[in-house]
C-alpha cells in the first residue's frame, strides 16, 4: 500500500471532520445505493477504512452515516500520502466513482468536467477515466455557462426541466 503512511486505526465516528474538496466530489448515493451500504456494514461490519488526509475525511461519508444510523460510534480509518497531488488523491478516493451508482450520461459527463476542472488533467483522459466523449464535457461547459440552472438539475436529477419543453 505505498498511497498510505501506516496501519488502519479506529477513531469515534462523532470526531470525523471532513474536507470539502475532495469528499464532496464523490457522488452522493441515492436512497437505494445508500441502503446496501448500511446492509452490507449492518451484515458484515465496516468492509474498508475510510481515508484519512491530515486529520481530514476524504472517502467515506456514506460509510460513516451508516455506521452512526446503525449505532456504531467507531469507523475504520487509514492515512493517505499527504504529498501525494490532488489528482492522485481523487483518482484513489474514486477509484469506482461509477460503482453502484445509477448515473445518467449527462451526470458521468458532469463528473468528467468537475474532475478535469480540479485536476486541470486533459479532458480527453477524464472524459475516457468516467466513460464518456470528449465532446460531451464541452457540451457540459457551455449548459455552465449559458444554462446555470439546468446544470444545477443535471447533476443532481441526470435531467433538467429544460426537458421537458
Amino acid at each position: 500500500m505505498p498511497n498510505y503512511t501506516g496501519k488502519e486505526y479506529i477513531i469515534d465516528t462523532a470526531t470525523v471532520r471532513f474536507d470539502t474538496t475532495i469528499s464532496t466530489f464523490n457522488r452522493v448515493q441515492d436512497s437505494q445505493e445508500y441502503l446496501k451500504t448500511k446492509a452490507s456494514i449492518d451484515s458484515i461490519g465496516q468492509d474498508n477504512p475510510i481515508i484519512m488526509d491530515n486529520g481530514l475525511c476524504i472517502d467515506g461519508r456514506h460509510r460513516i452515516k451508516a455506521l452512526t444510523e446503525l449505532g456504531i460510534d467507531t469507523v475504520k480509518c487509514i492515512d493517505i500520502d499527504p504529498s501525494l497531488s490532488i489528482t492522485d488523491k481523487l483518482l484513489i478516493c474514486n477509484k469506482d466513482t461509477t460503482s453502484g451508482r445509477h448515473l445518467t450520461k449527462a451526470q458521468l459527463a458532469i463528473q468528467a468536467f468537475e474532475y478535469a476542472k480540479m485536476t486541470e488533467c486533459a479532458k480527453q483522459d477524464a472524459a475516457e477515466h468516467f466513460g464518456v466523449r470528449t465532446q460531451e464535457l464541452s457540451y457540459v461547459s457551455n449548459i455552465l455557462t449559458f444554462l446555470p440552472k439546468a446544470y444545477k438539475e443535471l447533476k443532481t436529477t441526470g435531467k433538467a426541466a429544460i426537458d421537458n419543453k
